[in-house]
């Protein structure tokens, strides 16, 4: 009789035990009831004390058989005493208190599942919950991995591409640009406009496409879109004035020139574009000032020096033309000589500035001269040249004149 009963106590309190750590580690997750917890741990200790009062009057002699129960050994070696359950208490109340101390902030406004004392629940019911979160963790790894299934599966282009592969549609584009497959060049160019959206090479070329189609509207927004991003860059500024240049928006194009020439002084573009557009409206004086301006800020800029040379030849300073003429054939040779390209095309026009001026002093000769090298330093290509010289020709000598239309034919 001694030997069934000490086992029943046994078996009760290992029972005690197990179900107050499982549902203090349940609640542990819910909450925070760490003071209720500690509280059921100091009753868990006075368990077997308080079960049988007759327990602690038994001398029964110890039993000699062993009983294996999972984790707890039931030996005749063992002595049921509060000395040997008070370190495993003190265990795990260290890991109760670890366990909360890591907790996540995010939990600590859940409310505790149970206040003072614990309630008794069904293994059923940690069975469900521990379903659950598995079948949780399950589809959120499914979403997971499709996410990125749906992100490598992307092209190349359509995510970054490199800049060798920008390069290479660029040139595609502007090679078919220069063969006139327009559409090609425009579909490469759009591409390109959506990866780079702050190249201002590819809005310039492709809002040019566009205006040549005659689609205004669409140029113009495709060069506001980019001033959009970059609100003070000078090329863009001067792509939309040259525009509305082309709209008969003379207003627009010439305050739009003035902001490109003050969002970036050494730009040489917009005071050619300005003073030609001073020029054509009667404005000379207008157009001088602001040639000047610009050899002041870009003196070696070729086109610059002819601009000028032209007015002056035009309003009869032919000495001032002159020099004009020969700065700019300078600028030329210097370029040539440190980029190592042939400028013959560029030279040409300035030949046949020279020439005009030798007409006009009367110089037949020199003339002559002048508008040979023009013709023939370009392949003999150089339109502007041979019409000057059909024009001397004429009022020099009439079969010089039909040589001349016949070798430019």
């Amino acid at each position: 009789m001694g030997k069934k009963e000490e086992l029943r106590k046994r078996l009760l309190h290992w029972t005690n035990e197990q179900h107050t750590r499982r549902v203090m580690e349940r609640n542990a997750f819910h909450g925070n009831p760490y003071q209720s917890s500690l509280n059921q741990y100091n009753d868990d200790d006075t368990t077997l004390d308080t079960m049988d009062p007759s327990s602690s009057s038994q001398n029964s002699k110890p039993p000699t058989s062993s009983i294996n129960l999972g984790t707890m050994s039931t030996s005749s070696d063992d002595v049921v005493s509060t000395d040997n359950i008070e370190p495993l208490i003190n265990r795990r109340k260290a890991l109760l208190r670890s366990k909360l101390f890591s907790f996540s902030k995010s939990k600590k406004d859940l409310k505790p599942s149970v206040s003072g004392d614990f309630e008794e629940e069904d293994d059923d019911d940690d069975d469900e919950e521990e379903e659950s979160t598995m079948l949780l963790n399950v589809s959120s790894t499914q979403d997971i991995r499709s996410n990125l299934q749906k992100t490598f599966d992307q092209k190349t282009l359509e995510s970054t591409p490199n800049n060798y592969q920008l390069k290479t549609l660029y040139l595609q584009a502007k090679h078919a640009d220069q063969l006139g497959n327009i559409p090609l060049a425009k579909k490469h160019l759009n591409k390109l406009h959506q990866v780079t959206p702050r190249d201002t090479r590819v809005i310039r070329r492709l809002a040019r496409l566009e205006m040549e189609d005659g689609n205004i509207h669409v140029a113009r927004e495709i060069l506001q879109s980019g001033l959009r991003l970059m609100p003070y860059h000078s090329d863009l500024l001067h792509g939309l004035a040259q525009l509305e240049l082309k709209c008969d928006n003379i207003d627009n194009a010439r305050s739009l020139y003035k902001k490109a020439l003050k969002s970036n002084p050494k730009f040489p573009n917009p005071y050619h574009a300005l003073a030609t557009l001073e020029h054509s409206q009667g404005n000379i004086r207008a157009a001088t000032t602001v040639l000047r301006a610009g050899l002041a800020q870009c003196p070696s800029n070729h086109r610059l020096h002819h601009a000028l040379g032209d007015l002056y030849r035009e309003a009869k300073m032919l000495d001032m033309a002159d020099k004009e003429y020969r700065k700019g054939i300078k600028c030329l040779e210097s370029e040539e000589e440190s980029t190592g390209k042939d400028l013959s095309w560029s030279k040409s026009f300035f030949y046949t500035g020279l020439s005009y001026i030798s007409y006009e002093v009367g110089n037949k000769y020199e003339c002559k001269q002048w508008l040979r090298k023009s013709v023939e330093g370009n392949n003999v290509m150089h339109s502007q040249g041979w019409y000057v010289c059909l024009f001397v020709c004429c009022e020099i000598d009439l079969i010089m004149a039909y040589v001349c239309l016949t070798l430019h034919s």
